[in-house]
């Protein structure tokens, strides 16, 4: 029986299929995964298999905020972790092959600042080369407005900040595949009085390092944004179904609206009146989530007068006026209430149409939830 294949079907597994746990870590980006990988050479298998598992758990879930933590867990298993001399990396022969570990401390040892900012007095230099740093992503456009073209204690703190990055997730050392990359790229000079080979390999290991600061920089805050999508999607999904009706309820507002008219309230016009109530609804969900796409944080939020759809920036006097954060309405439609809908629809479909005191009313409740925050700044 057809039934039967299908159970036999489910139990039937594919060998070569990776494992959970290499889904999760061909998730993280290549410099982290190199990262990883490199430590695991120093743990015997089954710890380094855990600490694998550890380490990209908290990528994922934690945007890496507890690695340090755990990779001093793991320290006093790895190979030569007492040693004073600096971390243990893979060390290569000529044919760049790896034979062993060796300690490293740094890629800029007795490297003068000049080997990257080299004439101080070269304001154009200066200039293009902050250039350089907020246009690759380093830092964001404008940081250097203020001190456009100088040698300002915040351009070497920068520098000193990349260099310590370099140092802190790499090892370009000689013979290894990244350190002979590097070499067939051709010279690199930030300054025209920089010598083409004095301290040129420092300067592609500096470039080279704000390539992967820029790429981790990116990725984490890749997965800040999906993090706060995916909590702004549960805070509209919320504010839709906030004041969705029940079905007694919907029938209730639907015989309000019709009272006096003389029409009955029947299946045919509950269900007519209902699925277009659900479609508008769906609607404007989608169309709020549409807007997910690119957005700003200052789109998001608002402060409002707290009970009301008035932002507190609208009400022009000072003082303290009960405020609540929420969903920004000029940027998010708030949903249609189901009182709207039914009094927009009945009026489309039957010409029901509320009296003037009841709309004139709406408007006096609307303004007293507001007066008595003003009232008071009023008062002589």
């Amino acid at each position: 029986m057809v039934t039967g294949n299908l159970k036999k079907s489910e139990n039937i597994t594919d060998e070569n299929a990776p494992s959970e746990e290499d889904v999760l870590f061909n998730q993280l980006n290549p410099q982290q995964q190199a990262n990883i990988m490199q430590y695991m050479e120093l743990l015997d298998s089954t710890s380094a298999e855990k600490f694998k598992n550890d380490m990209t758990t908290d990528f994922l879930e934690n945007n890496g905020v507890n690695v340090m933590m755990i990779l001093g867990e793991y320290l006093p298993l790895m190979i030569g972790s007492g040693s004073d001399d600096g971390r243990k990396v893979t060390s290569y022969d000529e044919n760049g092959n790896s034979v062993g570990f060796e300690n490293f401390e740094t890629h800029f040892a007795d490297f003068p600042i000049s080997g990257i900012i080299d004439d101080a007095n070269s304001v154009d230099e200066i200039i293009a080369f902050q250039a350089y740093l907020e246009n690759s992503g380093v830092v964001p456009k404008g940081t250097f407005d203020n001190t456009r073209g100088q040698y300002s204690d915040l351009l070497m703190g920068v520098v000193q900040e990349i260099m310590d990055y370099t140092d802190a997730n790499f090892s370009v050392t000689p013979n290894s595949p990244e350190y002979k990359d590097l070499e067939k790229q051709p010279p690199l000079k930030f300054f025209l009085s920089q010598e083409d080979d004095e301290y040129d390999m420092q300067r592609k290991i500096f470039n080279f390092g704000v390539e992967q600061y820029v790429k981790d920089t990116e990725f984490l805050k890749e997965k800040e944004t999906e993090a706060k999508k995916k909590q702004i999607e549960g805070e509209l999904f919320q504010q839709a179904i906030k004041n969705y009706p029940t079905d007694d309820e919907f029938v209730q507002l639907m015989e309000d609206a019709l009272e006096g008219s003389g029409i009955r309230v029947t299946d045919e016009i509950l269900d007519a009146a209902s699925t277009a109530f659900a479609i508008k609804h769906s609607k404007e969900f989608d169309d709020n989530l549409t807007k997910l796409t690119n957005f700003q944080d200052s789109d998001i939020y608002a402060m409002y007068v707290e009970g009301t759809n008035v932002k507190r920036e609208d009400v022009l006097f000072g003082g303290n006026i009960s405020t609540e954060k929420r969903l920004n309405q000029d940027w998010f439609k708030e949903p249609m209430s189901a009182e709207s809908f039914v009094e927009e629809y009945t009026d489309d479909k039957f010409g029901v149409q509320k009296t003037a005191a009841e709309l004139g009313q709406e408007k006096i409740d609307i303004q007293n939830k507001i007066l008595p925050h003003v009232m008071r700044y009023l008062s002589p």
